[in-house]
């Protein structure tokens, strides 16, 4: 096994190179190895290191398979389908709808190890948390904009709000699951920008709701 003290400074690289990015992958680590001319059996030990530090290291790849194996959605949404619904409806979201469809879904137990990382800040862990559950939102919003007629644009943008406030609001092992919790706060950030039969009123969104429930009866 090489020094110790050549351990370190490797540590110490890509440490620095995790500071920067938010996230290092197995990829920059096998780098790094052979930049130093150490053995591969090696990689292991400074994984292990890295991660006992709170390093997120990337499985690069699952991060670049295309393989649907390595998919992992609970749900059990038709979301290509779902996709070319929305772009039906409005052409100009086909761009945003073509970027979430080459974000990775939720891997097993990645969010798990992402939230912490999330909640101390980390930019990359934000990111991709949010990126993640992009597709809950365009799912949510397109609900309420065939439910209620709430242009589907701007209901997909009030839903991102709510995803970014239940990010920042959730609070790890109090709250029920992230995805439960996040579906919540983006229902309610759609209704509480909704338009409603009086625009020029401010209606709270408890009452809102209570409008909400009055339209589906007149339907």
């Amino acid at each position: 096994m090489a020094s110790i003290s050549l351990h370190q400074e490797i540590i110490e690289k890509l440490h620095k190179a995790y500071n920067i990015k938010g996230y290092l992958t197995e990829e920059s680590v096998y780098d790094a190895i052979i930049e130093y001319n150490l053995p591969l059996d090696e990689v292991e030990y400074l994984c292990d290191h890295l991660l006992s530090m709170g390093v997120i290291i990337c499985d690069a790849s699952i991060e670049n398979s295309d393989d649907d194996e390595d998919d992992y959605d609970r749900s059990q949404t038709d979301y290509d389908k779902l996709f070319q619904e929305v772009v039906e409806i409005d052409k100009s979201l086909a761009p945003f709808i073509n970027e979430i469809r080459k974000i990775r879904p939720p891997q097993r137990r990645e969010l798990q190890n992402l939230m912490p990382h999330a909640k101390s800040d980390n930019h990359y862990a934000k990111q991709r948390i949010i990126e993640m559950y992009l597709r809950t939102v365009v799912r949510i919003a397109l609900w309420h904009h065939k439910k209620y007629k709430i242009p589907l644009a701007d209901t997909i943008q009030d839903g991102c709000v709510g995803l970014v406030i239940a990010l920042d609001k959730y609070d790890v092992g109090r709250q029920d699951e992230f995805i439960t919790y996040a579906s919540l706060w983006i229902w309610q950030n759609i209704i509480r920008a909704a338009p409603t039969l009086n625009p020029l009123m401010y209606i709270p969104v408890n009452v809102k709701n209570k409008f909400f429930s009055i339209y589906d009866i007149l339907e």
